[in-house]
């Protein structure tokens, strides 16, 4: 995990609480080491509560909007859906990371 990411754990915590999140992953440069600071976004994918469901588009864009004025770029958020694309799909299993995860009260980050 780029350092960079790993200053703004505590805060993306916050949002995933807020925004009801069950797990975000990171990928693409910020979680394979490729980052460039200067000109990288910031890709993840979120999977929500299931309580959430009637929010979920409301929440979606929030923490969207939040991850982005945390990290100061633009930010790219998937929902944790199969992917079809082939060439996507390996490139998600080649650095998908697992940054967050809620499992009842307790929270792992």
């Amino acid at each position: 995990m780029h350092p960079f990411l790993e200053q703004h754990l505590p805060s993306i915590e916050q949002l995933c609480l807020k925004h009801k999140v069950s797990k975000l992953y990171v990928f693409g440069s910020l979680a394979s080491g490729r980052f460039d600071e200067k000109n990288s976004d910031a890709d993840f994918i979120v999977a929500f509560e299931p309580s959430s469901n009637r929010g979920l588009a409301q929440n979606y864009l929030n923490l969207m909007v939040d991850l982005s004025k945390i990290l100061q770029r633009s930010v790219d958020l998937l929902l944790d859906e199969p992917i079809e694309n082939p060439y996507f799909k390996e490139e998600l299993d080649e650095t998908k990371m697992l940054i967050y995860e809620q499992a009842g009260e307790e929270v792992l980050v």
